[in-house]
């Protein structure tokens, strides 16, 4: 059963951990661009993305998260798969913007942080980890008007197009017929 799509967060000196679950699409963008936002404004900072509780995760959200490919930050982001969602990652090349780590059950563990986030004793792992969980809080939510929105998708379709050239020939056409729809309003 799919569930509705959640994003939370928290930020831990300069990490960032940004957990989607459910199912996650177009609804959730405006909150996920806000958090990427803040999260590479931040010298220095490490960003955590956790798709690894996620039922579906759309081309809007993706294209989102590809926004994290025009950043130069101090070190590579992470992201947390499941099975499924990793082997879609790495079909449109997601392994060129994230170090994707792969959770082989459907809980994060502590040592998946620890492997993931930073390099520290599994007793600072125990506590970093009940941090998390005890500081994960709802993104807020942002809502904009249609046409706003129907830009945020453009602009989220051609980050993907960005990627290289097999993502490109798969977005572009999507690409197209949005562009053609926003002149024709």
């Amino acid at each position: 059963m799919i569930t509705q799509g959640k994003l939370r967060y928290t930020q831990i000196n300069e990490t960032w951990f940004i957990i989607l679950s459910g199912d996650a699409r177009f609804t959730l963008m405006s909150s996920l661009e806000s958090l990427i936002k803040q999260a590479v404004n931040i010298p220095d900072s490490r960003i955590v993305i956790d798709v690894s509780q996620v039922d579906n995760l759309d081309s809007a959200c993706l294209g989102i998260l590809a926004k994290l490919h025009e950043h130069t930050l101090s070190s590579r982001p992470i992201m947390l798969t499941c099975e499924d969602i990793d082997e879609m990652l790495r079909s449109i090349r997601f392994d060129i913007i994230f170090d994707l780590i792969k959770i082989s059950d459907d809980k994060v563990t502590n040592n998946t942080y620890l492997d993931a986030a930073m390099n520290i004793s599994e007793h600072e792992m125990k506590r970093l980890y009940e941090l998390i969980q005890k500081e994960l809080k709802p993104a807020p939510e942002f809502y904009v008007n249609d046409t706003a929105m129907k830009q945020l998708l453009l602009d989220a379709h051609k980050r993907l197009c960005t990627i290289d050239a097999k993502t490109q020939s798969i977005f572009q056409p999507v690409v197209d017929i949005m562009e053609a729809e926003l002149r024709n309003q």
